[in-house]
């Protein structure tokens, strides 16, 4: 903490281009984090599915879909080639999406 506390608030010419690193480095992960909606798992060719019984299309999912009943519990790992099935109480897809 001390160390990045230091750098922070260095001063000169050294001081700044510290902190236009930083804030760019911050920058160019918020960009990333912003292209987590884009269809890298194919969902939005499953549109069809939506609103099916899960039982009536599970052969239709890819291999890797992690399937997810209401209130279920879920790793917070992103993969971007992952699709995620959203079910409603009487197993109906509801929402796909990737991650």
């Amino acid at each position: 903490m001390l160390f990045c506390r230091r750098i922070w608030t260095a001063g000169g010419r050294k001081g700044r281009v510290m902190r236009f690193g930083i804030m760019a480095a911050f920058m160019i992960c918020a960009a990333a984090a912003c292209s987590a909606d884009e269809d890298t798992c194919g969902a939005g060719a499953l549109s069809p599915l939506l609103n099916q019984p899960l039982d009536q299309v599970e052969g239709q999912l890819p291999e890797q879909a992690r399937i997810l009943p209401p209130d279920s519990v879920m790793t917070q790992d992103f993969r971007p080639d992952r699709v995620n099935v959203d079910l409603d109480e009487d197993g109906v897809i509801i929402r796909l999406w990737c991650g």
